[in-house]
């Protein structure tokens, strides 16, 4: 993999409009937190599982991915530098995997400031280390996960976005979330399983702390195996 390609990616992912988006994006669940807060209708700790399970793993940080993901091959189609990049003696997989490693690095950048400021307001004094360490991995993974599903789904279509979205409103958003057994085929529900370990009461399949992890992150490298599959065989740029 090359580190010039991370870095180069990374940095171009986090300038103009998208920085706006992200933040934008990465500011709803603080917005929902200081609103329950405010609004004293539940208990914290219950609040803030409901905001971790129910919004910030499986939609906030699968569009940050999905954004960034996206992004970092398309920006690359766009002005021809692909072309370039596949003519380097860097491999396939190395320039894959840079520009998974570049999306899920940008989407960090918001996610976790963002996941601290929520347990902060949401917990005030309660936060525990455990209730922000497990939460953070979750992120983590799950965003790792996706980034690696997009770059290859970017890789395949030039509607990544459209074809992102379309999954992560209709499969995440509603079947694996309200259809019995049908979580196990969901991203973000390995997501919740990790977070699960260190706040009581999200909503997760019963998998264990590690067995989620390794899945989300075999997600990733199936993403990165595919998308090497997928530059060597699309139509570029």
């Amino acid at each position: 993999m090359s580190v010039a390609i991370l870095a180069l990616s990374a940095r171009a992912l986090l300038r103009g409009w998208r920085a706006l988006v992200i933040a934008g994006l990465a500011l709803i669940p603080v917005a929902v937190a200081v609103g329950q807060r405010v609004a004293g209708e539940a208990e914290p700790e219950d609040a803030y599982a409901d905001l971790l399970g129910g919004l910030l793993i499986p939609t906030v940080t699968a569009f940050v991915a999905l954004i960034l993901a996206a992004s970092a091959i398309s920006d690359d189609r766009d002005d021809g530098t692909i072309l370039q990049l596949v003519a380097t003696t860097v491999s396939r997989t190395g320039i894959v995997a840079a520009k998974v490693l570049a999306a899920w690095a940008s989407a960090m950048l918001a996610l976790v400031p963002a996941l601290i400021a929520c347990a902060i307001v949401a917990l005030g004094t309660e936060v525990t280390p455990a209730a922000l360490l497990w939460p953070v991995a979750a992120v983590a993974a799950t965003g790792l996960a996706y980034s690696g599903a997009f770059v290859w789904i970017a890789l395949r279509t030039r509607r990544a976005i459209a074809v992102g979205a379309a999954y992560v409103l209709l499969w995440e958003g509603t079947l694996a979330t309200f259809a019995d057994g049908v979580d196990r085929l969901s991203v973000a529900a390995y997501g919740r399983a990790v977070a699960a370990e260190g706040v009581r009461g999200v909503d997760a399949p019963p998998v264990g702390a590690a067995v989620a992890a390794l899945v989300l992150l075999a997600i990733a490298a199936a993403g990165v195996w595919l998308g090497t599959r997928a530059l060597s065989r699309v139509e570029l740029p």
